[in-house]
């Protein structure tokens, strides 16, 4: 994977997901599903930095993870 930097004015909701959480976002030209494995907080003066790390997540998992 790599490093995606997300910046937000103060002030603005931001969701963060969590661990077990599962994420869809556009990698490398194509929208992916991840699973969140672990998450990690640092506080700077006035940043908050959040290092989210994610793997792959089965079709399968994904599959039940949407059904209603």
């Amino acid at each position: 994977m790599q490093d995606e930097e997300i910046k937000f004015d103060g002030g603005e909701f931001i969701p963060i997901p969590d661990v077990g959480d599962s994420v869809a976002y556009n990698y490398g030209g194509e929208l992916r599903e991840f699973k969140v494995i672990s998450r990690h907080f640092a506080y700077m003066m006035n940043w908050c930095a959040v290092t989210i790390v994610v793997t792959d997540i089965s079709d399968e998992e994904m599959a039940s993870r949407l059904k209603m």
